[in-house]
């Protein structure tokens, strides 16, 4: 499970379980950096997973957000409005998401760009549900190009082992 920060669009954030188009947005950072990051961690070719994913319409990566609510890329100061969520919508927008039958498939998470101070309380209810359900973790920086390395840096080779065990997992399934 990859938890980034919030959705950057104008559509309300909604609670389903779906599939992402890589053909329709294929230019989206977030979901580059991730996917390239999982598939370099698996010792896999980035774009052959990315075929294989939406060939299968199957991912061994889920996604989702510490926020319920969508700030458009274009907004400059997205940290006023982050500071506008209370507690109780980040939280009930988390159980709902722990409530999922998928969540019980989770055996790794990346908290991805949540450790600026708006994102704590959130963050933290997060942290703490995946500690309940004793799902390793690891929180690293915003998935991006220019983080990459960094991001890199801060999993250890056992999580690395995780990651690789997990896709391979997962690719057994397709072939």
């Amino acid at each position: 499970m990859i938890i980034g920060r919030e959705s950057n669009n104008n559509i309300g954030y909604g609670h389903s379980v779906g599939h992402y188009d890589f053909c329709q947005f294929s230019s989206g950072g977030f979901w580059n950096s991730s996917y390239s990051f999982i598939a370099k961690s698996a010792e896999i070719n980035n774009m052959e997973f990315k075929k294989l994913c939406t060939k299968n319409k199957s991912s061994p990566i889920i996604f989702t957000n510490v926020s319920s609510v969508p700030i458009p890329n274009e907004i400059q100061s997205k940290a006023i409005i982050r500071k506008k969520i209370s507690r109780e919508i980040a939280e009930k927008h988390i159980d709902i998401i722990f409530s999922k039958k998928i969540i019980k498939r989770v055996k790794f998470a990346i908290v991805s760009g949540a450790q600026k101070k708006e994102f704590s309380d959130s963050a933290n209810y997060f942290i703490k549900q995946l500690r309940k359900r004793k799902i390793d973790f690891v929180e690293v920086p915003f998935f991006f190009g220019r983080n990459c390395k960094q991001i890199q840096k801060q999993v250890s080779k056992n999580q690395i082992h995780k990651i690789q065990q997990i896709v391979n997992k997962w690719e057994l399934n397709y072939f």
